[in-house]
């Protein structure tokens, strides 16, 4: 089962666990769920590949502007 965000994207488009955004800059990274976490603020988060999972609220907004790719 694929979960689906309790936010849309920037443009309004719906956003699942396992889909990849992109910020205007390029960057792209791929949401994930995780299930040990109470909140949905920190249930859902971006994986960059970096080592960090960044909150998905935070990268969907004004400031960070990510679009659905898949």
């Amino acid at each position: 089962m694929t979960r689906t965000a309790p936010w849309s994207d920037f443009s309004g488009q719906p956003i699942h666990e396992g889909d990849e955004i992109q910020h205007p800059s390029g960057e792209r990274g791929r949401v994930v769920f995780l299930d040990a976490e109470a909140e949905p603020r920190d249930q859902w988060r971006v994986d960059y590949g970096d080592g960090l999972l960044s909150r998905l609220g935070l990268q969907i907004g004004d400031k960070g502007r990510a679009e659905v790719v898949k």
